[in-house]
């Protein structure tokens, strides 16, 4: 059944367990048309602080994408 004013795309936050989990759950149950990742923002700052600014300038840039394709 088609909804045209539900958007089914979703962001999942973390790259890993998160958005495996989402993949299988959606090939089981088709809930969403796509799946975005973006990273965790704890990995970010744990991990990649140095380079936090290019993590958000892509996740704004991954924000803007979806909105531009409504």
């Amino acid at each position: 059944m088609a909804y045209p004013h539900v958007d089914r795309r979703i962001a999942s936050v973390g790259k890993g367990k998160n958005k495996a989990y989402l993949e299988k759950l959606n090939e089981r149950c088709n809930f969403f048309d796509a799946i975005e990742a973006l990273p965790h923002p704890r990995w970010v700052m744990q991990y990649q602080r140095k380079k936090k600014e290019k993590q958000i300038v892509s996740c704004l840039m991954l924000f803007e994408r979806q909105k531009d394709k409504r």
